[in-house]
């Protein structure tokens, strides 16, 4: 089922701090699940979570942010043809293994692949998102905030990434 996510920063990551917390393994289960409670009392299903920093201040706009992940799945969306999904290393989270299994099976699929440092102005230009998990397989996202998106869990691109 197609769902809506609500950009929320992410204080408590370690993307909003020097690179020498990165890759440290974060258990922030009380405040992800907070970010998922915020983020449904607008409407949202669920919170897609930005860094902080990056060269952005703390009252600088959502927009500018680096995408991270949501509170309990991987993020992943399709622009212009290429898979962009955010670089675990770069951004100091734990690696996703089903975004690793998405990275297998677009390889597989000869897609072209940006694993990077992505803003959320950057995602809201994309022609579709998803979010996965292991309860969650490629699940069709319809918004992040004000963005929508189309939400076809039978578009050709997911089709052929869903293994």
């Amino acid at each position: 089922k197609p769902s809506a996510r609500e950009p929320i920063c992410a204080p408590w990551h370690p993307a909003g701090f020097s690179k020498d917390w990165a890759t440290i393994k974060w258990l922030a289960y009380g405040a992800n699940m907070h970010s998922a409670r915020l983020a449904r009392r607008t409407g949202a299903d669920d919170a897609l979570l930005l860094a902080r920093g990056w060269g952005v201040a703390d009252d600088g706009p959502l927009g500018d942010r680096a995408v991270l992940d949501g509170p309990n799945f991987a993020v992943a969306w399709l622009e212009d043809k290429v898979l962009k999904v955010p670089c675990w290393r770069r951004l100091g989270m734990l690696e996703s293994i089903t975004a690793r299994l998405l990275l297998d099976a677009a390889a597989a699929e000869n897609f072209r692949v940006d694993e990077g440092v992505h803003r959320l102005s950057d995602l809201e230009r994309a022609d579709e998102v998803w979010v996965l998990s292991t309860t969650n397989d490629l699940t069709p996202v319809r918004s992040v905030g004000y963005a929508s998106f189309k939400a076809d869990p039978s578009s050709p691109a997911r089709q052929k990434l869903v293994r």
